[in-house]
């Protein structure tokens, strides 16, 4: 367990930042072999009924910044999945 120090000395943009880059090195993967969209990670986000958000504040909007389209999904079936969505996929327009 880290000490009440190291807690309080946690910078939040660097936590923002290792988010960011566990998603570039999924989003570079899944490009590399063609797809053009990823799930995040369930455990980088939060879920309140039937919506979802990044645990982080920032993570959001820089992947928008960055021109990725993020979007909030589920599917019910026997229970219900929900997830956010990245994609890239081009639009037209």
């Amino acid at each position: 367990m880290i000490t009440a120090d190291e807690a309080r000395g946690l910078d939040p943009k660097k936590v923002v930042e290792a988010d960011l880059e566990t998603l570039d090195r999924m989003i570079r993967a899944a490009a590399a072999l063609g797809r053009k969209s990823i799930r995040a990670p369930y455990d980088m986000t939060q879920h309140q009924g039937y919506s979802q958000s990044f645990k982080r504040e920032g993570v959001r909007e820089a992947l928008i910044e960055a021109g990725y389209t993020v979007t909030n999904q589920s599917e019910e079936r026997q229970f219900v999945d929900l997830w956010i969505e990245i994609s890239w996929e081009a639009t037209d327009g």
